[in-house]
C-alpha cells in the first residue's frame, strides 16, 4: 500500500510511529494511549504516512493490545492500516 519492500518497513512500533505526519502525531498519539493505558480495548485514528514515492496516503489504522506484561505494559498489538485517500 506504501510502496515499500517488506524488509525495508521494520517491525518494531517505533518503525510505525517514526512515519507519521508531524501535524497528525499528536492526535494519533492521544487516540492510543487509553488502548495502551489499558482503558479501551481498541483504537482507531485517521492520519497521514508517507509512501516510498515520496506522497503521503490518508490512512485509517486501527488497533488493539494483545498482550502486557505483569505491570501492565503493552508488549504486543496488532493492527490493520486502510488507505482511505479517495474519501478523505
Amino acid at each position: 500500500m506504501f510502496g515499500y519492500a517488506e524488509h525495508e518497513f521494520e517491525n518494531h512500533p517505533e518503525a510505525w510511529s517514526s512515519r507519521i505526519h508531524p501535524d497528525d502525531a499528536p492526535g494519533v498519539m492521544t487516540a492510543l494511549w487509553p488502548c495502551l493505558d489499558g482503558k479501551d480495548g481498541t483504537a482507531s485514528v485517521e492520519f497521514h504516512m508517507p509512501c516510498k514515492d515520496g506522497s503521503w496516503l490518508w490512512t485509517l489504522g486501527r488497533g488493539r493490545v494483545i498482550a502486557r506484561d505483569a505491570s501492565g505494559k503493552p508488549t504486543r498489538m496488532i493492527g490493520t492500516n486502510a488507505d482511505i485517500t479517495e474519501r478523505k
